[in-house]
Protein backbone atom coordinates (compact mmCIF):
# COMPACT_ATOMS: atom_id res chain seq x y z
CA UNK A 1 0.00 0.00 0.00
CA UNK A 2 1.39 3.42 -0.82
CA UNK A 3 0.12 6.87 0.32
CA UNK A 4 1.43 10.18 -1.47
CA UNK A 5 0.64 13.45 -2.08
CA UNK A 6 2.65 15.76 -4.18
CA UNK A 7 1.61 19.46 -4.19
CA UNK A 8 -0.77 20.14 -6.77
CA UNK A 9 0.65 21.70 -9.92
CA UNK A 10 4.10 21.91 -8.47
CA UNK A 11 5.40 20.48 -11.23
CA UNK A 12 3.81 22.24 -13.49
CA UNK A 13 3.80 25.87 -12.11
CA UNK A 14 7.78 25.19 -12.04
CA UNK A 15 8.97 25.97 -7.97
CA UNK A 16 12.21 27.58 -9.13
CA UNK A 17 15.52 25.60 -7.45
CA UNK A 18 17.12 28.08 -4.54
CA UNK A 19 20.40 29.37 -6.58
CA UNK A 20 20.94 31.99 -4.14
CA UNK A 21 23.21 31.70 -0.55
CA UNK A 22 22.47 31.65 2.92
CA UNK A 23 19.77 34.83 4.06
CA UNK A 24 18.92 35.56 0.44
CA UNK A 25 18.49 31.59 0.08
CA UNK A 26 16.06 31.36 2.40
CA UNK A 27 14.20 34.72 1.28
CA UNK A 28 13.97 33.23 -2.46
CA UNK A 29 12.92 30.03 -0.64
CA UNK A 30 9.67 31.92 0.91
CA UNK A 31 8.94 33.91 -1.79
CA UNK A 32 8.64 30.23 -4.03
CA UNK A 33 6.45 29.16 -1.16
CA UNK A 34 4.31 32.37 -1.21
CA UNK A 35 4.05 32.49 -4.91
CA UNK A 36 2.86 28.97 -5.03
CA UNK A 37 0.06 30.18 -2.55
CA UNK A 38 -0.89 32.64 -4.73
CA UNK A 39 0.72 35.88 -2.99
CA UNK A 40 2.50 38.32 -5.25
CA UNK A 41 6.10 37.89 -3.54
CA UNK A 42 8.61 38.32 -6.11
CA UNK A 43 12.36 37.93 -4.86
CA UNK A 44 12.98 41.62 -5.78
CA UNK A 45 10.30 42.44 -3.28
CA UNK A 46 10.94 40.38 -0.69
CA UNK A 47 14.74 41.13 -1.07
CA UNK A 48 13.69 45.36 -0.59
CA UNK A 49 10.82 44.91 2.26
CA UNK A 50 13.02 43.13 4.53
CA UNK A 51 15.92 45.23 3.63
CA UNK A 52 18.12 42.41 3.11
CA UNK A 53 18.66 44.01 -0.37
CA UNK A 54 20.57 46.73 2.35
CA UNK A 55 22.44 45.26 4.59
CA UNK A 56 25.71 43.97 4.83
CA UNK A 57 27.74 41.87 7.89
CA UNK A 58 31.12 40.62 8.38
CA UNK A 59 32.37 39.20 11.29
CA UNK A 60 35.54 40.49 13.12
CA UNK A 61 37.22 39.61 16.04
CA UNK A 62 37.82 43.00 17.12
CA UNK A 63 33.91 44.09 17.08
CA UNK A 64 33.72 41.58 20.25
CA UNK A 65 36.41 42.61 22.96
CA UNK A 66 37.31 39.81 25.13
CA UNK A 67 36.57 37.10 22.72
CA UNK A 68 39.19 34.58 22.41
CA UNK A 69 40.13 33.23 18.99
CA UNK A 70 39.48 30.26 18.22
CA UNK A 71 38.37 27.70 21.03
CA UNK A 72 39.55 27.47 24.37
CA UNK A 73 41.32 24.10 24.79
CA UNK A 74 40.71 24.14 28.37
CA UNK A 75 37.18 24.93 28.39
CA UNK A 76 35.51 23.61 24.77
CA UNK A 77 32.31 25.00 25.77
CA UNK A 78 33.37 28.37 25.90
CA UNK A 79 31.99 31.32 23.43
CA UNK A 80 35.20 32.04 21.03
CA UNK A 81 35.71 33.76 17.39
CA UNK A 82 37.15 32.86 14.35
CA UNK A 83 38.86 35.47 11.76
CA UNK A 84 36.06 35.00 9.25
CA UNK A 85 32.31 33.85 9.53
CA UNK A 86 30.45 31.80 6.93
CA UNK A 87 27.66 33.36 9.29
CA UNK A 88 28.18 37.00 7.85
CA UNK A 89 26.36 35.64 5.15
CA UNK A 90 22.79 34.08 7.00
CA UNK A 91 21.83 37.28 9.30
CA UNK A 92 19.55 40.39 9.14
CA UNK A 93 18.52 41.73 12.25
CA UNK A 94 15.30 43.33 10.98
CA UNK A 95 13.93 39.65 10.73
CA UNK A 96 12.99 38.91 7.52
CA UNK A 97 10.74 35.71 8.71
CA UNK A 98 8.66 38.44 11.26
CA UNK A 99 8.78 41.38 7.86
CA UNK A 100 7.51 38.81 5.66
CA UNK A 101 4.53 37.47 8.03
CA UNK A 102 3.45 40.70 8.98
CA UNK A 103 3.50 41.97 5.48
CA UNK A 104 2.06 39.19 3.99
CA UNK A 105 0.06 38.07 6.35
CA UNK A 106 1.64 34.30 7.42
CA UNK A 107 3.40 32.63 9.98
CA UNK A 108 6.94 31.92 9.25
CA UNK A 109 9.12 29.82 11.35
CA UNK A 110 11.89 27.87 11.79
CA UNK A 111 11.58 24.09 13.51
CA UNK A 112 14.52 22.63 14.89
CA UNK A 113 15.37 19.71 17.13
CA UNK A 114 12.70 17.20 15.80
CA UNK A 115 12.96 13.26 15.69
CA UNK A 116 12.76 11.76 12.83
CA UNK A 117 8.88 10.25 14.20
CA UNK A 118 7.87 14.26 14.58
CA UNK A 119 9.46 14.92 11.49
CA UNK A 120 8.07 12.91 9.62
CA UNK A 121 4.08 13.49 10.99
CA UNK A 122 5.25 17.71 10.37
CA UNK A 123 6.20 17.56 6.93
CA UNK A 124 2.99 15.05 5.89
CA UNK A 125 0.55 17.24 7.82
CA UNK A 126 2.33 20.50 6.42
CA UNK A 127 2.53 18.76 2.48
CA UNK A 128 -1.88 17.38 2.95
CA UNK A 129 -2.36 21.29 3.60
CA UNK A 130 -0.60 21.98 0.11
CA UNK A 131 2.17 23.76 1.91
CA UNK A 132 5.95 23.52 0.60
CA UNK A 133 8.52 22.95 3.42
CA UNK A 134 11.95 24.66 3.25
CA UNK A 135 14.52 22.73 4.62
CA UNK A 136 18.45 22.12 4.31
CA UNK A 137 18.60 18.97 3.74
CA UNK A 138 22.52 17.99 2.88
CA UNK A 139 24.26 19.58 5.91
CA UNK A 140 24.82 22.84 4.22
CA UNK A 141 23.13 25.20 6.20
CA UNK A 142 23.77 28.02 3.51
CA UNK A 143 21.90 25.82 0.66
CA UNK A 144 17.87 25.61 0.77
CA UNK A 145 16.04 22.63 -0.48
CA UNK A 146 12.23 22.48 -1.19
CA UNK A 147 9.91 19.63 -0.33
CA UNK A 148 7.32 19.31 -2.47
CA UNK A 149 5.79 16.15 -1.75
CA UNK A 150 6.09 12.86 -0.09
CA UNK A 151 5.26 8.84 -0.74
CA UNK A 152 5.34 6.60 2.10
CA UNK A 153 5.10 2.50 1.42
CA UNK A 154 3.97 0.77 3.81
CA UNK A 155 5.50 -3.21 2.65
CA UNK A 156 7.98 -2.75 2.54
CA UNK A 157 8.28 0.15 4.54
CA UNK A 158 9.64 3.70 2.68
CA UNK A 159 9.41 7.27 3.22
CA UNK A 160 10.46 9.30 -0.17
CA UNK A 161 10.68 12.60 -0.27
CA UNK A 162 9.91 15.11 -3.05
CA UNK A 163 12.57 17.47 -3.41
CA UNK A 164 13.37 20.77 -5.24
CA UNK A 165 17.13 21.64 -5.17
CA UNK A 166 19.55 24.19 -6.23
CA UNK A 167 20.46 21.09 -9.41
CA UNK A 168 16.74 21.08 -10.08
CA UNK A 169 14.18 17.88 -8.93
CA UNK A 170 15.35 14.82 -6.85
CA UNK A 171 13.65 11.87 -4.74
CA UNK A 172 15.32 11.86 -1.29
CA UNK A 173 14.69 8.02 0.67
CA UNK A 174 14.61 9.15 4.77
CA UNK A 175 13.42 5.34 5.57
CA UNK A 176 14.53 4.85 9.12
CA UNK A 177 16.77 7.69 9.11
CA UNK A 178 17.81 9.55 12.19
CA UNK A 179 18.55 12.99 12.29
CA UNK A 180 21.41 12.63 14.19
CA UNK A 181 23.17 10.26 11.59
CA UNK A 182 24.82 11.78 8.33
CA UNK A 183 23.88 11.53 5.00
CA UNK A 184 20.29 14.19 3.83
CA UNK A 185 17.89 14.36 6.81
CA UNK A 186 15.22 17.53 6.99
CA UNK A 187 16.86 18.21 10.45
CA UNK A 188 15.99 22.04 10.12
CA UNK A 189 12.85 23.21 9.01
CA UNK A 190 11.25 26.37 7.55
CA UNK A 191 7.15 26.72 7.78
CA UNK A 192 5.26 28.99 5.40
CA UNK A 193 1.94 29.04 6.69
CA UNK A 194 -0.46 32.10 4.68
CA UNK A 195 -2.74 33.09 7.32
CA UNK A 196 -4.50 36.31 7.09
CA UNK A 197 -3.72 40.29 7.71
CA UNK A 198 -3.10 41.77 10.73
CA UNK A 199 -5.73 44.17 11.61
CA UNK A 200 -3.38 47.02 12.39
CA UNK A 201 -1.65 46.28 9.43
CA UNK A 202 0.32 50.06 8.00
CA UNK A 203 -0.12 49.88 4.22
CA UNK A 204 2.77 48.52 2.52
CA UNK A 205 4.49 52.11 1.45
CA UNK A 206 4.45 52.67 5.35
CA UNK A 207 5.84 49.28 6.11
CA UNK A 208 8.47 49.71 3.60
CA UNK A 209 9.07 52.96 4.88
CA UNK A 210 10.30 51.32 7.90
CA UNK A 211 12.55 49.18 6.34
CA UNK A 212 14.29 51.82 4.97
CA UNK A 213 14.32 53.22 8.08
CA UNK A 214 16.41 50.56 9.68
CA UNK A 215 18.71 50.06 6.66
CA UNK A 216 19.65 53.36 7.19
CA UNK A 217 20.47 52.85 10.79
CA UNK A 218 22.10 49.46 10.12
CA UNK A 219 24.67 51.01 7.10
CA UNK A 220 25.85 53.62 9.56
CA UNK A 221 26.26 51.82 12.84
CA UNK A 222 29.51 50.26 13.37
CA UNK A 223 28.25 46.72 14.50
CA UNK A 224 25.43 44.64 15.53
CA UNK A 225 24.68 41.59 17.95
CA UNK A 226 23.21 38.58 16.30
CA UNK A 227 21.64 36.81 18.77
CA UNK A 228 22.03 33.63 16.75
CA UNK A 229 25.75 33.32 17.18
CA UNK A 230 25.97 35.40 20.53
CA UNK A 231 28.74 37.63 18.65
CA UNK A 232 28.60 41.18 17.29
CA UNK A 233 29.89 41.86 13.49
CA UNK A 234 30.61 45.03 11.57
CA UNK A 235 27.75 46.24 9.62
CA UNK A 236 27.00 48.60 6.74
CA UNK A 237 29.99 50.42 5.36
CA UNK A 238 31.85 49.04 7.93
CA UNK A 239 31.46 45.31 6.55
CA UNK A 240 33.20 46.68 3.70
CA UNK A 241 36.00 48.04 5.70
CA UNK A 242 36.27 44.43 7.75
CA UNK A 243 36.06 42.92 4.78
CA UNK A 244 39.15 44.92 3.39
CA UNK A 245 41.01 45.03 6.31
CA UNK A 246 40.70 40.97 6.39
CA UNK A 247 42.38 40.53 2.81
CA UNK A 248 45.22 42.98 3.59
CA UNK A 249 46.04 40.90 7.24
CA UNK A 250 43.94 38.17 8.30
CA UNK A 251 43.56 35.90 5.79
CA UNK A 252 47.28 34.98 5.09
CA UNK A 253 47.50 34.36 8.99
CA UNK A 254 44.10 32.10 8.66
CA UNK A 255 45.78 30.42 5.38
CA UNK A 256 49.57 29.80 7.68
CA UNK A 257 47.65 28.67 10.91
CA UNK A 258 43.51 28.13 9.97
CA UNK A 259 41.04 27.67 13.42
CA UNK A 260 39.03 25.29 11.82
CA UNK A 261 40.49 23.51 8.94
CA UNK A 262 43.92 22.17 7.64
CA UNK A 263 46.05 24.25 5.40
CA UNK A 264 44.86 22.40 2.33
CA UNK A 265 41.36 22.54 3.23
CA UNK A 266 41.41 26.00 3.77
CA UNK A 267 43.53 27.01 0.88
CA UNK A 268 40.62 25.94 -0.97
CA UNK A 269 37.60 27.05 1.25
CA UNK A 270 38.92 31.07 1.63
CA UNK A 271 38.71 32.02 -1.88
CA UNK A 272 35.06 30.14 -2.01
CA UNK A 273 33.88 32.32 1.17
CA UNK A 274 35.77 35.64 -0.85
CA UNK A 275 33.93 35.08 -4.00
CA UNK A 276 30.88 33.93 -2.71
CA UNK A 277 30.39 37.14 -0.03
CA UNK A 278 31.34 39.58 -2.63
CA UNK A 279 29.16 38.02 -5.11
CA UNK A 280 26.34 38.10 -2.79
CA UNK A 281 26.64 41.75 -1.66
CA UNK A 282 26.73 42.62 -5.05
CA UNK A 283 23.72 41.11 -6.58
CA UNK A 284 22.09 42.05 -3.38
CA UNK A 285 22.53 45.86 -4.25
CA UNK A 286 21.31 45.09 -7.67
CA UNK A 287 18.15 43.68 -6.50
CA UNK A 288 17.77 47.02 -4.04
CA UNK A 289 18.40 49.36 -7.41
CA UNK A 290 15.86 47.03 -8.86
CA UNK A 291 13.45 47.68 -6.02
CA UNK A 292 13.71 50.97 -5.46
CA UNK A 293 12.70 51.67 -9.44
CA UNK A 294 9.50 49.44 -9.20
CA UNK A 295 8.12 51.26 -6.20
CA UNK A 296 9.02 54.92 -7.72
CA UNK A 297 7.09 53.40 -10.84
CA UNK A 298 4.38 52.22 -9.04
CA UNK A 299 3.73 55.40 -7.72
CA UNK A 300 4.10 57.16 -10.29
CA UNK A 301 1.66 55.16 -12.16
CA UNK A 302 -0.83 55.19 -9.30
CA UNK A 303 -0.86 58.72 -8.39
CA UNK A 304 -0.36 57.47 -4.52
CA UNK A 305 1.21 59.21 -2.30
CA UNK A 306 3.13 58.57 0.81
CA UNK A 307 1.54 60.47 3.75
CA UNK A 308 4.83 62.31 5.31
CA UNK A 309 6.84 62.25 2.05
CA UNK A 310 6.59 64.53 -0.45
CA UNK A 311 7.70 64.11 -4.44
CA UNK A 312 8.26 60.15 -3.23
CA UNK A 313 8.07 58.68 -6.40
CA UNK A 314 11.58 61.12 -7.86
CA UNK A 315 13.24 60.80 -4.63
CA UNK A 316 12.56 57.03 -4.44
CA UNK A 317 13.53 56.91 -8.53
CA UNK A 318 16.96 58.80 -7.38
CA UNK A 319 18.43 55.74 -5.38
CA UNK A 320 18.72 52.96 -8.37
CA UNK A 321 22.30 54.86 -10.04
CA UNK A 322 23.89 54.72 -6.13
CA UNK A 323 23.06 51.04 -5.95
CA UNK A 324 23.96 49.97 -9.25
CA UNK A 325 27.44 51.99 -8.56
CA UNK A 326 28.56 49.60 -5.63
CA UNK A 327 27.16 46.83 -7.12
CA UNK A 328 29.37 47.67 -10.36
CA UNK A 329 32.33 48.02 -7.57
CA UNK A 330 31.73 44.95 -5.96
CA UNK A 331 31.44 42.93 -9.22
CA UNK A 332 34.63 44.44 -10.28
CA UNK A 333 36.23 43.04 -7.49
CA UNK A 334 34.50 39.53 -8.22
CA UNK A 335 36.02 39.55 -11.55
CA UNK A 336 39.50 40.02 -10.71
CA UNK A 337 39.28 36.69 -8.35
CA UNK A 338 38.22 35.17 -11.35
CA UNK A 339 36.21 31.85 -11.33
CA UNK A 340 38.76 29.27 -10.46
CA UNK A 341 42.37 28.91 -9.20
CA UNK A 342 42.36 32.06 -6.67
CA UNK A 343 45.78 31.90 -4.57
CA UNK A 344 45.21 34.20 -1.81
CA UNK A 345 48.63 33.52 -0.72
CA UNK A 346 49.81 35.96 -3.24
CA UNK A 347 50.24 38.87 -0.81
CA UNK A 348 49.96 41.78 -4.33
CA UNK A 349 46.71 40.32 -5.50
CA UNK A 350 45.26 40.23 -1.82
CA UNK A 351 45.97 44.07 -1.76
CA UNK A 352 44.37 44.73 -4.95
CA UNK A 353 41.50 42.94 -4.00
CA UNK A 354 41.18 45.37 -0.60
CA UNK A 355 41.68 48.51 -2.91
CA UNK A 356 38.77 47.11 -4.89
CA UNK A 357 36.53 46.13 -2.06
CA UNK A 358 37.74 49.60 -0.21
CA UNK A 359 36.91 51.62 -3.72
CA UNK A 360 32.95 49.59 -3.21
CA UNK A 361 32.91 50.91 0.53
CA UNK A 362 33.49 54.38 -1.36
CA UNK A 363 30.39 53.72 -3.26
CA UNK A 364 28.31 52.35 -0.51
CA UNK A 365 29.53 55.54 1.69
CA UNK A 366 27.53 57.57 -1.34
CA UNK A 367 24.80 55.55 -1.13
CA UNK A 368 23.93 55.58 2.32
CA UNK A 369 24.18 59.43 2.05
CA UNK A 370 21.63 59.53 -0.77
CA UNK A 371 19.05 57.03 1.15
CA UNK A 372 19.37 59.46 4.24
CA UNK A 373 18.60 62.68 2.09
CA UNK A 374 15.66 60.91 0.71
CA UNK A 375 14.73 59.82 4.06
CA UNK A 376 15.64 63.84 5.05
Amino acid sequence: MTQSNVLAQAQLEGIDPCRWIGLHAEIDAIGACLRYAGFDASFTRLMGMTASALRTHFFRLQENPGLRLGPDPENPEALWGPRFGWSSLQHNNYGHFESIGHFFGADIRQVDGLDAVSTWKLLRFELDANRPVIASLHGDPLQMDIITGYRLQKAPLGQILHVVTPNGPIEIDITARKPEQEGAFPRSLILVRPESLAPHRASDDALQMGALRWALGHGRTRRELVYETQRFYATGEHAFEAFALFLRHDAQQELEEPIEADKDQIAALLPIFCRLLTDQWARARRQAALYFQAWSDDLRQSGREIEGFPDAANALGSLPEFYNKTAQALEEALAMMGSNGLDLSDANLRNKLADAIGTARQHELRTLEALAAVLN
